[in-house]
């Protein structure tokens, strides 16, 4: 794409619809059990991530 003139953006918003793409494809595919251990996992790294910039925040403001 890079070659054909595509602007690093408009590759980046390719890579990413067909990311997504492929995800919800393999989803369809997945047993209800296992996206419940996937989802869950997801969920613990992003609620990790935000403890850690909450904590920061907090001590930032004194709190």
């Amino acid at each position: 794409m890079r070659a054909g003139g595509a602007s690093a953006e408009e590759v980046a918003k390719y890579a990413y619809g067909a990311r997504n793409e492929l995800k919800v494809k393999y989803r369809e595919y997945t047993p209800p059990d296992m996206l419940d251990v996937i989802d869950a996992r997801i969920w613990s790294d992003m609620v990790t991530k935000l403890d850690l910039h909450l904590m920061i925040w907090l001590k930032r403001e004194n709190f």
